[in-house]
């Protein structure tokens, strides 16, 4: 009894399961007929940001296997940024405020589109009166930032 039961909960799972074909039916007086094709492209990016930076030389962002819609741009923040300074402290526990350049208002430092890409150059300086009270020392600091796909500002 159970083997047949188990037969016959087989078969109407089989057919339960059946996917219907939807196809072009072709008459004996036709030749040819038609179907819709498609083949999908999966977007995507690299952003190249430097595991090791020299703020008074500069770095730059970069853009590679950059594949986005025309409405879209690739953002990079880098949201270590407090009112345009960065806080940098030495091994002696003294500390500078470094005055970062090459951002936005909201600490965007680079804008990628499907367009020809460039690179973004960021770096710092030590303002005057800073710089008279820095110590001597090798200064650091540890920064994040942030890539997101967003919708492409508008062009000006």
């Amino acid at each position: 009894m159970k083997k047949i039961v188990s037969i016959l909960l087989s078969a109407i799972l089989m057919l339960t399961l059946a996917v219907p074909a939807f196809a072009s039916e072709l008459s004996e007086d036709s030749t040819s007929a038609q179907s819709t094709m498609t083949y999908s492209v999966e977007g995507g990016y690299i952003i190249v940001i430097p595991e090791t930076i020299d703020i008074q030389s500069g770095f730059s962002l970069t853009a590679s296997r950059l594949n986005i819609a025309r409405d879209k741009q690739v953002n990079v923040y880098l949201n270590s940024i407090q009112d345009d300074y960065i806080t940098f402290t030495s091994e002696q526990g003294d500390t500078i405020d470094v005055h970062i350049t090459g951002h936005d208002s909201d600490n965007r430092v680079a804008v990628f589109t499907d367009l020809p890409t460039t690179d973004y150059v960021i770096s710092g300086y030590i303002d005057e009166h800073a710089m008279s009270a820095a110590r001597v020392g090798e200064y650091t600091a540890t920064v994040e930032f942030t890539v997101s796909l967003g919708e492409r500002d508008p062009i000006e």
